[in-house]
């Protein structure tokens, strides 16, 4: 028993130094384990520390980085704006530049212009004093006498115009014979042919009547040419037969044709001109007749003339212009027709500058004559102009322009 009780006892006591010597070897480890503890915690403190610190600063950067990106982007877009604005203002100003040179270009082909429009005006008026100045003319007294210049005044005056109308050569009806028989028969004989020339009381044929079966002699009424002729031998005659016609062609009729807008201009009296058309013929004649109707086919009156046929010159059928000199009916200035020149397709008359020097005035030409023409603008009546040797000035003014330009092209 004694034994058992020593034997728990020694169990007890190597229990009890197990646990003390597991407590004081816990003890250390705890010990050790706090300064691992501590350390650790030590540790884990800085690396949160570091860790805080390296964070705050990763914020810090990334709020540095934010602010550097934005301060980028911020200044990138003041870049880009003054960029815009940069080349806004550089194109602005090459547009101003642009305009301002276009203007100033401008400018200067207008102050060209200007220039040459003043230098071509200078030169036109300077062409046109040189042209008056070779226009007015210069002559000696020598040549004075040569050209029989003569001097005269615009004078008041009535004045003829030339009215020309168609017309023809007719049979004069007063000088034309019809020949027919006196009863009706056959004819037995015809002594007389179309265009011989008869005289008075010539046989023209001999006839046999149908009712006493005898024969009779027609004669010529006048003497003249026989125009026409309707018999031949063994031909019945009626009563109604023109079988001659004869014309007496001493004196002919000048129809012409009047028309209603030179009906009033034309009087019975007045004298004509007659012209043959095609023909070198020409005579004097007078209106005897005005036919008091228009005729309905051509719409004309018959003004007509009675001329002598000049040995059958003037034969019936010819073709004429009747030339009808009417007067103005009142007084209008006028100068001598043959004191007008063209001058560069200009009318011209001449008149004196100075004692021998003359120069070409331009006028306007109304109604004119034989002799006198109307003057309607360019001189005033009683002014002086040159009525003889009008055209030696002229000749003097384009020989001399002749001359000049020859020089000036030398």
């Amino acid at each position: 028993m004694k034994y058992s009780v020593n034997t728990k006892s020694n169990k007890l006591i190597v229990l009890v130094a197990l646990c003390l010597a597991v407590m004081l070897w816990g003890c250390g480890k705890n010990e050790v384990h706090d300064n691992n503890d501590h350390n650790e915690h030590s540790t884990k403190e800085h690396k949160e520390e570091t860790v805080d610190h390296s964070g705050h600063n990763h914020e810090e950067g990334e709020h540095t980085e934010k602010d550097t990106h934005t301060d980028y982007d911020h200044s990138k877009e003041k870049t880009e704006e003054k960029i815009k604005d940069d080349h806004l203002g550089h194109d602005h100003a090459e547009d101003e530049n642009i305009e301002e040179e276009k203007e100033a270009h401008e400018q200067e082909i207008h102050k060209d212009d200007d220039e040459e429009g003043h230098s071509g005006h200078g030169h036109s008026e300077k062409d046109d004093n040189d042209n008056e100045d070779e226009l007015i003319v210069e002559l000696s007294e020598q040549a004075l006498k040569l050209a029989e210049i003569k001097l005269g005044k615009v004078k008041m005056s009535k004045i003829g115009t030339t009215l020309e109308l168609p017309g023809e050569i007719a049979f004069n009806d007063d000088k034309v014979a019809h020949i027919t028989p006196r009863y009706a028969g056959i004819a037995k004989e015809v002594h007389k042919q179309l265009g011989e020339q008869v005289k008075k009381n010539d046989v023209l044929a001999v006839i046999e009547s149908n009712e006493s079966l005898s024969s009779y002699n027609l004669y010529a009424p006048i003497s003249g040419y026989i125009v026409e002729k309707n018999i031949t031998n063994g031909e019945f005659l009626s009563e109604e037969d023109d079988i001659y016609v004869i014309a007496d062609l001493e004196t002919v009729w000048v129809n012409c044709d009047v028309y209603p807008k030179n009906g009033q201009q034309i009087r019975v009296g007045q004298k004509i001109k007659i012209k043959a058309v095609g023909v070198d013929l020409e005579t004097d004649g007078k209106i005897t007749y005005i036919a008091p109707i228009y005729n309905g086919s051509n719409r004309s009156a018959v003004a007509r003339a009675v001329i002598s046929s000049q040995n059958m010159k003037w034969k019936p059928g010819m073709f004429i212009y009747a030339s009808f000199e009417i007067s103005s009916e009142e007084k209008v200035p006028v100068v001598s027709k043959n004191s007008v020149q063209v001058l560069d397709d200009k009318d011209v008359i001449f008149v004196p500058e100075k004692e021998n020097i003359f120069a070409p005035v331009e006028v306007t030409l109304g109604m004119d004559d034989k002799n006198n023409v109307e003057i309607l603008t360019g001189i005033d009546i009683g002014d002086l102009y040159v009525t003889n040797g009008a055209f030696e000035i002229k000749a003097k003014i384009v020989t001399g322009a002749l001359d000049a330009h020859a020089g000036h092209g030398h």
